[in-house]
């Protein structure tokens, strides 16, 4: 037999001994015992957790389209500025 199940609730494996059978419309599914237990808590608690996940998600996002993209150059060091200074002091380069 199998060491670990899917929960269809969060998305990831865990041990069967972490993990349930369900009755749904569509028939049994395995839903791991830490999300069971976080739909027990109080609404208001649901609620802000997934106020810091909204923020933390939009965080990641905003950095990810922010982020230099390989190849292209967003910036350009021109010699003599400060972001011609910051990189060579980045890579380790004295003038």
């Amino acid at each position: 037999m199998r060491e670990t199940a899917y929960c269809y609730h969060c998305g990831r494996h865990h041990p069967i001994a972490e993990m349930r059978r369900v009755r749904l419309k569509s028939g049994v599914r395995w839903r791991c015992l830490r999300s069971i237990e976080a739909t027990r808590a109080a609404p208001a608690q649901r609620e802000a957790f997934g106020q810091r996940m909204t923020a933390l998600n939009r965080a990641l996002a905003d950095e990810r389209r922010n982020a230099p993209q390989p190849g292209c150059l967003r910036e350009t060091a021109v010699p003599g500025t400060a972001l011609e200074a910051r990189l060579a002091g980045e890579l380790g380069l004295r003038r």
